[in-house]
């Protein structure tokens, strides 16, 4: 009997020993806790088993108070994982305060070797053997009881409490701890008080270390499980219903209930089930998923269903279930994102993308149709940001939008392809060109004063070619507006193959122009200006290109063009340093008196620095800076009239004479004389001649002329081609004249065999 007790107690020590270092790695706040109380649970095992060996008093005394001590122990681990465990907190100071009597019970027991004043040793039989017992002695034995069975009191309440007063789902893990206990207590106890021949408290105290161990670390309550599974499943976003192997439908919660408009009644969903199997057996049912569109309290919604089939540990068919999500949100929200993509920021119309998307979407759906693209641009759009502002731009822009909704045919196409850019493509048989007159003539009507008239352009392509890209089709109709940019009168253009062979000439004169620029192909051509005493003055220096192949390029074919593609600032500066090159040479001869005048281009300013280079120019071939006019055109100025201004005094102030170019074709025309000081005024008598009023073009002639001399301005008048014109301007006071009246523009030696004289002849 006494080795069957031996054999268990090690048996039962060994597996509390493999499960305390199963757990070691188990990441949980009370796993600590619990492996104190494995190492105490082991301790009392091993040390209680030590009372059935056949060794010496004194032995079996020391284990026996060993036993003892760590059962003190042992309690109070308990008591430190009963208030971690169940969360009722009883303070940390009665925790101490039972440490410290179980640190004095703990001395007690092991002095009682030599003073046996708590128990001493009597012999006992277990079977036919016979082994040394301990027999307690009151009043001293009472202490020892009373530091373990009060931490055991404590624990047996907090665990009672919790059996009492939580919900069923939870009781089971606080009711295994409380009986342990409660066992445990008895096995003591009569071990104790009646005279059993072993303690076995010691073994259920393993039984409870391991029942510790699983609710605490590993169990969780099915109830709990399922009910969480049932409210999470019931309040979710998604639909779910769940149909068992007969096609039952056993569940569904609230989501689904309303996706379907069944409340309590599943039968609804059981049809539905049926009507989807189309007759397929269980077994044949495989994972699926799709998309679905439901109209839900009057707005769309837009589901992802998915079924999958539940089978069972043999793999066998049990039941299916339906998932629905709800993906409206996200649905909406790239309808957003991709209107937002394809629409205009401040019209609402599509954007540049969004028109040649759709566009490229109606050539496909209709191959055999014949189509006409048309783009419209307002002349000068920056003009009316500058005098109306920004604001009232973009009122602009969104009425013009609102004219394209309202104005054009039903399965038409429109959009902004940019900035003051619009486009419209239709059926060639929804083309009038009436229509496009009427549309840009009421648009010419939202910006308009004294300075400034708003003019509209339209650029037409019919019948495109479908293939082409939807951006050269774009570019053909803008193309077309090329021709009359600088017609007031004449609003519609047509794209025709002749553009477009323009625009091969204009690839290739764009190509050729490095090595023309190399090889000295552009030539500085003078044409003279002449005083009212005919006498030559200076000139103004212009371009030719003498190419090779064809001869003569006239400027109007390169000049633009260059312009276009930013080429002109180089060829500007080409043209400066020939100009101050022949400056230089005239000086060497004596000829300090005539000046040349060179263009500025209006790009010239953003990709030059316009004072470096002429004052680098004039210290490079040390001539006078005077004799270097600088023409800056109107149109040039107004740009950025503040930073043009300083530029201008700057210029002055080093001694260049600065001449306002092509003044009266701009539309700030008297606040460029009021800003700006400059020193000669360039009148630009070609605009001014396009008038059936010629009085009243005179009038206005002479009254600049008159303004330009009080405010100290030289006028020079260029485009002078009859002698009427010099009589006129020579009684307006004009100083000097510039036109095929005169001469036309001529080779630098020409120039110089016929006017070095300084007097020209009529």
């Amino acid at each position: 009997m006494a080795q069957l007790f031996l054999w268990t107690s090690n048996i039962i020590a060994v597996i509390v020993i493999i499960l305390s270092i199963k757990i070691k790695n188990v990441k949980h706040e009370l796993t600590k806790n619990i492996q104190c109380i494995y190492a105490c649970a082991i301790a009392c095992i091993l040390l209680n088993a030590a009372d059935v060996l056949p060794i010496r008093e004194g032995a079996s005394l020391l284990l026996h108070g060993l036993y003892l001590a760590v059962t003190d122990w042992l309690v109070i681990a308990l008591m430190v994982y009963a208030r971690k465990y169940t969360g009722i907190s009883f303070g940390k100071r009665l925790t101490k305060f039972f440490c410290v009597l179980a640190l004095a019970d703990t001395i007690s027991l092991l002095v009682n070797v030599f003073t046996r004043h708590m128990f001493d040793s009597k012999p006992a039989s277990i079977g036919n053997t016979t082994i040394t017992t301990a027999q307690m002695k009151l009043p001293m034995y009472i202490t020892h009881l009373a530091v373990a069975y009060f931490p055991v009191a404590i624990v047996l309440v907090i665990f009672g409490y919790k059996v009492f007063t939580t919900t069923k789902m939870y009781r089971t893990k606080y009711r295994s701890v409380f009986l342990s206990l409660i066992l445990i207590v008895a096995a003591n106890v009569g071990y104790r008080f009646f005279e059993t021949p072993v303690d076995i408290s010691p073994i259920l105290y393993a039984f409870m270390a391991i029942s510790i161990c699983y609710f605490t670390l590993y169990y969780v309550p099915r109830g709990l499980v399922t009910r969480l599974l049932s409210h999470t499943l019931k309040d979710m976003d998604n639909g779910i219903m769940c149909f068992d192997r007969e096609g039952k439908c056993v569940y569904a919660n609230t989501e689904i209930k309303r996706l379907f408009n069944a409340d309590g009644d599943l039968s609804k969903f059981e049809e539905n089930y049926r009507v989807w199997k189309r007759g397929r057996k269980p077994e044949e049912l495989t994972e699926e998923s799709w998309q679905d569109e439901k109209m839900l309290d009057g707005e769309m919604n837009y589901f992802h269903t998915t079924f999958k089939p539940l089978l069972d540990e043999n793999g066998n068919h049990a039941g299916a279930f339906f998932v629905s999500e709800n993906h409206t949100k996200d649905i909406l929200e790239l309808k957003k994102q991709q209107y937002r993509a394809l629409h205009d920021k401040l019209t609402g119309i599509y954007n540049r993308e969004g028109f040649i998307e759709r566009v490229s979407r109606m050539i496909d759906q209709n191959p055999e149709a014949d189509f006409t693209m048309v783009c419209t641009d307002i002349k000068d759009f920056k003009l009316v940001n500058e005098l109306f502002g920004e604001r009232r731009g973009d009122e602009i822009l969104m009425q013009i939008a609102e004219l394209l909704m309202s104005k054009t045919s039903e399965g038409t196409i429109y959009g902004r392809l940019g900035t003051d850019r619009f486009a419209i493509f239709m059926r060639t048989e929804l083309y009038h060109e009436d229509t496009y007159v009427e549309y840009a003539r009421n648009l010419s009507k939202l910006a308009s004063n004294d300075v400034y008239h708003m003019v509209i352009h339209v650029g037409v392509y019919k019948n495109v070619n479908k293939k082409h890209r939807i951006v050269t089709m774009c570019d053909h109709a803008l193309l077309a507006i090329e021709k009359i940019k600088d017609d007031y009168q004449q609003i519609v253009a047509y794209y025709d193959e002749t553009l477009s062979q323009n625009i091969k000439n204009d690839n290739q004169l764009v190509g050729e122009f490095d090595k023309a620029l190399a090889k000295g192909e552009f030539c500085m051509f003078l044409q003279a200006q002449v005083s009212r005493e005919h006498v030559v003055q200076g000139a103004e220096a212009l371009t030719r290109w003498m190419h090779p192949d064809v001869g003569m390029i006239p400027p109007a074919s390169f000049i633009p063009l260059f312009e276009k593609v930013s080429l002109i600032h180089r060829l500007d500066m080409y043209i400066w340093e020939q100009a101050c090159i022949k400056l230089k040479q005239w000086k060497e001869q004596g000829k300090t008196d005539l000046y040349i005048s060179v263009n500025i281009s209006p790009k010239d300013f953003y990709l030059v620095d316009i004072y470096t280079t002429f004052t680098m120019l004039v210290e490079k071939y040390g001539i006078n800076p005077a004799n270097l006019r600088l023409e800056i055109t109107e149109t040039a100025l107004m740009a950025d009239i503040n930073k043009q201004i300083a530029l201008i005094e700057k210029l002055r102030a080093y001694g260049f004479a600065v001449e306002i170019d092509d003044f009266g074709s701009g539309y700030s025309s008297l606040n460029t004389l009021k800003d700006i000081r400059a020193d000669v005024l360039k009148l630009d008598m070609g605009f001014l001649s396009k008038t059936e009023f010629k009085d009243r073009s005179n009038a206005v002639i002479d009254a600049v002329v008159t303004l330009s001399k009080q405010l100290g301005l030289s006028v020079v008048s260029e485009g002078v081609e009859t002698v009427e014109q010099v009589d006129f301007l020579t009684k307006t006071g004009c100083d000097v004249f510039q036109g095929y009246y005169f001469a036309r523009p001529m080779p630098v030696k020409d120039f110089e065999e016929k006017y070095m004289n300084n007097t020209i002849h009529e």
